[in-house]
């Protein structure tokens, strides 16, 4: 039977990160989101289906972005979150995805420091 679950990509921070989710096998991503201090991902997922590692770009605006061989696959959303310092932050989610269309773990480079 299908459930909306929700899933944590952690604290937004640094810059332009990867985070993994353990997500059922055909679970279709629904949103992302601020709750609380913690960014989360809901998608509608089967729980009875084998659970695969899925991997997604947290990014913020203006950040040099990494250079991916499969681009930089599925635009998740969009969401604003105010930091520690109450400056409003733009996080922009996608799902990496490799060649062969499945999701896939990269490395991001660490961004350069703002001056």
């Amino acid at each position: 039977m299908p459930k909306v679950y929700k899933y944590s990509l952690g604290f937004p921070g640094p810059w332009s990160y990867t985070q993994s989710a353990w997500i059922p096998a055909g679970g279709q991503v629904l949103s992302v989101g601020m709750q609380g201090h913690e960014l989360m991902l809901w998608a509608l997922v089967d729980t009875l289906q084998p659970q695969l590692e899925r991997s997604f770009l947290i990014t913020g605006t203006g950040v040099d972005l990494p250079a991916l061989s499969g681009g930089l696959g599925l635009f998740v959303g969009t969401l604003d979150h105010e930091g520690p310092d109450d400056r409003l932050y733009i996080w922009h989610v996608f799902e990496l995805i490799d060649a062969a269309g499945s999701s896939a773990t990269f490395t991001t480079a660490s961004p350069a420091k703002e001056a």
